[in-house]
């Protein structure tokens, strides 16, 4: 998905799996708001970033995720900033697919502003099945999964290491009653908010993401005249 993409400086690349492409209506409710436009590039089951571990992916997740890394790596000039979103506690599991990852970020904020965004609570079940139940006035057990948990003390680790951007919203008020938020349900299964829930996340979150990218932006400039200065 592609939202009308104004100056390079002003243009965020956003690029993942599905859980980057559970927040297109996210990214298009903070470019109503904002002055940065935003191209979401993502792939499911797959960071697509060069050598991550396909091998590991179901096959009909493959071509896809050959051919989505292939258009962002010929997509990434045009960007200064890029946003990063995965389901983390998933591709934890594999070193190749980390290792690939680190790659990426060595390589590429020498050039661009990146941020990690965290993985936002998930689910031991799907929500379906739990709002199914509820409807028949049951009350089944629900509990999110520590995996997420642990995946974001390592996203943080990998940021801190890498000196870049993490954000992580999983702490946030909106997500104190999942998977509910004003009394309904925000998640399309176990780890994907729904379409409202993605519109609610934006209005909750948004202005603190817009917050980051506009200091990035301005130490940016910043460092930009800085160095303009030590070559007069």
């Amino acid at each position: 998905m592609c939202l009308k993409p104004l100056i390079k400086d002003h243009s965020i690349l956003v690029i993942g799996d599905s859980h980057a492409a559970q927040l297109n209506i996210y990214f298009d409710t903070l470019q109503l708001k904002s002055s940065y436009s935003f191209n979401i590039i993502s792939s499911s089951s797959c960071l697509p970033i060069q050598n991550f571990n396909i091998n590991n992916l179901p096959t009909w997740a493959r071509a896809s995720c050959t051919s989505q890394t292939k258009v962002i790596e010929s997509k990434l000039n045009n960007y200064n900033t890029i946003i990063i979103a995965g389901l983390w506690s998933k591709h934890f599991k594999d070193q190749q697919s980390m290792t690939a990852l680190d790659n990426f970020i060595e390589k590429n904020k020498v050039n661009h502003r990146i941020i990690i965004l965290g993985q936002i609570p998930t689910f031991t079940k799907n929500i379906n099945r739990i709002q199914h139940f509820q409807n028949l006035h049951l009350n089944p057990k629900i509990s999110i999964d520590p995996l997420q948990m642990k995946a974001n003390v390592k996203l943080k680790e990998i940021s801190q290491r890498h000196d870049i951007e993490f954000i992580n919203f999983s702490n946030n008020h909106f997500f104190n009653n999942v998977p509910k938020f004003n009394d309904k349900f925000i998640y399309y299964d176990s780890n994907h908010l729904n379409e409202l829930g993605s519109k609610y996340y934006a209005e909750a979150t948004g202005n603190e993401l817009l917050n980051v990218l506009n200091k990035l932006q301005i130490n940016t400039l910043l460092n930009s005249y800085s160095i303009d200065d030590r070559r007069r």
